[in-house]
């Protein structure tokens, strides 16, 4: 575990004083990877006394339910979709002090397509901004260019994580233009060898 928190502590370190609030990640291959060291930059945040918050954007999986030992229920595809969800109802505190979670949530796969565009995304963006020091948003593997501009927008710069032992360069380029053509602000990439 020392080499995980090592690259944490590089990564934080590189990212530099620059006011990066709001901090989108994504990868094309590297899933676990990406949860690995999003989780794990959001618990040296809370550990620095920053107020964090890890906002789950990947329908396809409850993923930081089991990194964070937490209980099914209600997340963000709930709340976008149900204008009677208060955001309260969906911020999960974890076991580390100043970390908290909102969970992709229970929604089928099919009924989240169009949610990520709809303006209570946007709305609760601004709100965990003004309440969390730090706000970590994790992205699905590969997602479509509309989604990926939508969740992006607002975050002050997006993290590539790749492996590239198991991502080839062509696939790695290709992710590059899709970022890009998407106007996403990438302001770095993580190598890593995490399976």
């Amino acid at each position: 575990m020392n080499g995980v928190k090592k690259a944490i502590r590089q990564i934080n370190l590189s990212l530099g004083n620059k006011q990066n609030k709001i901090l989108a990640f994504t990868t094309s291959e590297s899933i676990i990877a990406q949860r690995t060291i999003v989780a794990n930059l959001g618990m040296m945040y809370a550990r620095a006394n920053k107020r964090t918050i890890i906002l789950d954007t990947d329908f396809t999986t409850e993923i930081f339910l089991k990194t964070f030992n937490l209980s099914k229920g209600q997340g963000l595809s709930n709340y976008i979709d149900d204008n009677s969800v208060d955001l309260k109802e969906i911020i999960r505190k974890v076991s580390v002090p100043n970390l908290s979670v909102i969970s992709s949530g229970t929604l089928s796969l099919d009924d989240t397509q169009y949610l990520i565009g709809d303006s209570r995304f946007c709305t609760l963006l601004e709100r965990v901004s003004q309440d969390y020091d730090r706000v970590l948003i994790n992205i699905m593997m590969s997602p479509d260019s509309v989604t990926l501009s939508r969740i992006t927008e607002s975050a002050d710069g997006t993290i590539m994580i790749v492996n590239p032992k198991q991502t080839r360069k062509k696939k790695i380029y290709q992710m590059m233009r899709e970022l890009c053509a998407a106007k996403v602000n990438i302001i770095g990439y993580i190598s890593t060898k995490i399976k």
